[in-house]
């Protein structure tokens, strides 16, 4: 990096050559600088669009697996050392209730829409070092860096209070939205990560029978035959 005269900045790529005389003796060097700067920031866009959703602007379905791999391989190496919720992390699938109506009414530039106010909602009500991802369609999904089960209900709670608030109107006619979300911890002995997806998954699809706009925690991966735990529903299905 280069810091010009009116204090801008270039990014450079130096190659630097030997000179060597006849009797192939070192007489010196040669240094060659090229403005690099619009290639680097060419490299920085294509590096964000490879991890990122074009519409929302949230990690995309690749780059958020890759994360969730890294988490359960870190939480399986210190399980064994680790405390009680130590190491632990949380997982949310969201998915969204009555979206449907808005792509069939309104086009899929309203879906759009739309979907862009459910990305910033649920960003909003997270913390900075949390991670944001739509998985597809109208899913997306979260991993908590820390917290309890009890506090992922509790955000998760927010997320569904924040996307049924949105106040989304297109071409005069308001639209009303939910969403279900079911959760799954992230942690020694859990599993892969479609393992844990699956069972986030279907924790959702509990949160949407118990009554949609509701929250549905996996049960305990070493607990067979038990059922998913569905909070009371938050919102009446329509």
């Amino acid at each position: 990096m280069l810091i010009r005269r009116d204090d801008t900045r270039c990014s450079i790529r130096q190659v630097v050559s030997p000179i060597i005389n006849e009797r192939a003796e070192f007489c010196g060097l040669v240094i060659v600088f090229q403005d690099f700067t619009d290639a680097r920031a060419l490299q920085r866009q294509l590096a964000h669009a490879a991890a990122h959703d074009a519409l929302t602007g949230l990690a995309n379905r690749s780059s958020f697996i890759h994360a969730m791999e890294d988490l359960a391989d870190q939480s399986g190496k210190t399980g064994a050392t680790a405390s009680a919720g130590d190491g632990e992390h949380q997982f949310m699938f969201i998915d969204l209730d009555h979206f449907k109506q808005v792509n069939d009414t309104g086009g899929h530039a309203a879906g759009d829409a739309l979907l862009k106010q459910v990305a910033n909602a649920i960003r909003g009500v997270l913390g900075p070092g949390d991670l944001v991802a739509r998985l597809g369609g109208d899913e997306f999904a979260v991993i908590l860096k820390s917290g309890s089960a009890a506090g992922a209900r509790i955000a998760a709670c927010s997320i569904i209070d924040a996307i049924r608030g949105l106040n989304f109107t297109w071409d005069g006619r308001a639209h009303s939205i939910g969403a279900s979300i079911g959760l799954a911890p992230i942690r020694a002995g859990c599993g892969e990560v479609d393992e844990i997806i699956a069972r986030a998954d279907a924790a959702c699809y509990a949160a949407k029978a118990a009554g949609r706009g509701c929250v549905s925690t996996a049960p305990d991966e070493d607990a067979e035959g038990e059922q998913a735990q569905a909070a009371k529903p938050l919102a009446a299905a329509s």
